[in-house]
């Protein structure tokens, strides 16, 4: 069930935008790829449906738990994951191209999996593009407090206060960014023009070492 949603709401996400318009299809193999694996995705969810209808009596099996104390995952359920991590990648891929299609991907994934956090990340990070700080600030701040050691987040969230004219607070928050993850060149860069601005020559020079 969840695979078939999600690939639906892909399929409808991508056919409300006209991307599966003929002349697109036929100009972008990636997004005829797409499409084939939608209707893949569509398929196989219809025929594990009905297999495991079919089977209800042993279905309480698969859920078993395991050595570990776990429950093993099934296959739709494995497949489900992948068509999420598509979805997202897909939203990530839209965000410096058009902030408001990854804005209304992140919602569609967001109406799938409430609370997932890289969606709401991309949410936050959509939504600073579009210029809006108020609504990006209440995503991303208690985001960037549930969510202490994800690098990403605390990038994302710095960028936003440094757009909102709060340098001191914007520095605090990439610096705990390049804590969690000190290969990040762009976020370097940041942190020296906001030393700069905050008149942190030496500070600067660091992070544009």
């Amino acid at each position: 069930g969840a695979l078939l949603f999600l690939a639906l709401i892909d399929i409808e996400f991508n056919v409300l935008h006209g991307f599966y318009a003929p002349e697109r299809l036929a100009s972008d193999v990636g997004l005829s790829l797409e499409l084939a694996i939608n209707i893949g995705c569509l398929s196989f969810g219809v025929f594990t449906l009905l297999r495991m209808w079919s089977k209800f009596d042993d279905g309480a099996a698969s859920s078993r738990p395991n050595a570990s104390g776990g429950d093993i995952m099934t296959g739709t359920e494995a497949t489900a994951h992948a068509t999420l991590d598509v979805a997202l990648s897909q939203a990530a891929s839209l965000l410096s191209l058009d902030p408001a299609l990854a804005r209304a991907q992140a919602d569609e994934i967001l109406r799938a999996a409430p609370g997932h956090p890289i969606a709401l990340m991309l949410l936050g990070a959509a939504l600073r593009r579009q210029g809006d700080l108020a609504a990006a600030r209440a995503v991303l701040e208690p985001l960037a407090r549930s969510q202490p050691r994800a690098p990403q987040v605390h990038v994302e969230f710095g960028l936003l206060l440094a757009a909102a004219g709060e340098t001191e607070a914007a520095i605090a928050i990439l610096s705990r960014a390049i804590t969690l993850r000190p290969a990040q060149p762009d976020v370097w860069r940041a942190l020296g023009d906001l030393a700069i601005l905050a008149q942190r020559p030496a500070e600067a020079d660091r992070a544009y070492a």
